[in-house]
């Protein structure tokens, strides 16, 4: 294991010497998990984002979407033990700005996707994946 320096103003370091007496380790066993966690949240976050862009992509390539609606019921019904079927892809609605990131087009669907499955699915408690980007239908305007 390599050693790295890293400067704390006094009261962090205080702080975190009470938060790893607390939680029974060192302050260095303490540190080195907290920056071990964020770097695993940062990749998630990553891959999570980078999954949504390669499915907004193939929205716009293929023209069709899915209700976010439509997919939540959806979702919650599985993770519920139903057999639900599969919504119905409808034709987008071309933006007038043209094509932008689906978290530009549509983020409260990250947060509420964040909010009610994301945590679910990334501590593998059931549901349909360990991957919560593996199911992510972002959605825009569709034509019904």
């Amino acid at each position: 294991m390599t050693t790295t320096t890293i400067r704390l103003p006094e009261e962090l370091k205080e702080r975190v010497a009470r938060a790893a007496q607390r939680a029974g380790t060192t302050s260095d066993a303490f540190i080195l998990h907290a920056i071990a966690e964020s770097v695993e949240e940062t990749e998630r976050r990553a891959d999570f984002n980078a999954a949504a862009e390669q499915r907004y992509a193939r929205i716009i390539a293929s023209g069709q979407t899915i209700r976010w609606r439509e997919m939540r019921n959806y979702l919650e019904e599985c993770i519920a033990g139903s057999n639900p079927p599969l919504p119905r892809a409808r034709k987008l609605v071309p933006c007038r700005g043209g094509p932008v990131s689906w978290i530009e087009l549509a983020p409260e669907i990250a947060q509420d996707f964040n909010r009610s499955l994301s945590k679910r699915f990334c501590e593998g408690g059931g549901g349909l994946s360990a991957r919560p980007a593996d199911h992510l239908c972002p959605t825009a305007a569709v034509r019904e």
